[in-house]
């Protein structure tokens, strides 16, 4: 059984290379698709084996490292390859130095000893890059059909390097968001940091766009 549930867990990177082939075929839609899966993966192995399997049932494999090494693919490389692919940095120097950022610093996290605390708050951004960086794309095919003509890849640029940056930060961000609730204050500013990821773009993209801005297309 702990086999069978450690194989589940492997069809991850499977997904991930699917997602990445997509990417490099040019289908932000279907990479989007295969990541989305791949949460799925991610989400429910941990529940099934621990429903599954006794406490005391033991493995040569280790399900932890198996589920960092498939998430580095997953959320890491494959996003980078869909922040190039798809031109949302510019390819040149500061594109560069945002992408080198995003992987160098997510590989710095992933090796962190203290990613989580005991309320599963993680230390750090977690480089959840899988969900930011699909989300910035699809806000900018948002403003593609209103038929604004805004560059954001500036924006961009700026977004993944300073969330790069914050991953080997003294800085917690949420892993449940009811642990919120029993919080301290200093951690409003944590959550608020964390609505930059998508909300300063959103705001900065639609600066000086009236509320009917997509109704009239």
């Amino acid at each position: 059984m702990s086999l069978a549930l450690h194989a589940f867990t492997a069809t991850g990177v499977l997904v991930g290379m699917a997602a990445l082939v997509a990417v490099l075929d040019g289908s932000a839609r279907l990479a989007i698709i295969w990541l989305l899966v791949a949460q799925l993966i991610d989400g429910i192995d941990g529940p099934l084996a621990r429903r599954l399997l006794p406490e005391e049932a033991t493995t040569k494999f280790d399900g932890y490292v198996l589920d960092l090494v498939i998430d580095f693919v997953t959320c890491v490389l494959v996003p980078a390859a869909f922040l190039w692919e798809f031109n949302m940095v510019n390819h040149d120097r500061s594109g560069m130095i945002a992408v080198a950022a995003l992987l160098m610093f997510s590989s710095l996290w992933f090796s962190r000893t203290d990613q989580q605390d005991s309320d599963s708050w993680f230390h750090g951004f977690p480089a959840s890059w899988n969900m930011v960086i699909p989300t910035l794309w699809l806000l900018d095919s948002y403003v593609d059909r209103c038929g604004l003509f805004i560059d954001t890849d500036d924006d961009q640029c700026a977004v993944c390097s300073s969330r790069s940056c914050r991953s080997v930060a003294s800085v917690e961000y949420g892993g449940n968001f009811d642990l919120g609730l029993r919080r301290s204050f200093r951690n409003d500013l944590v959550t608020r940091n964390t609505r930059t990821v998508t909300g300063a773009h959103f705001r900065r993209t639609f600066d000086g766009c009236g509320s009917d801005c997509c109704t009239t297309h």
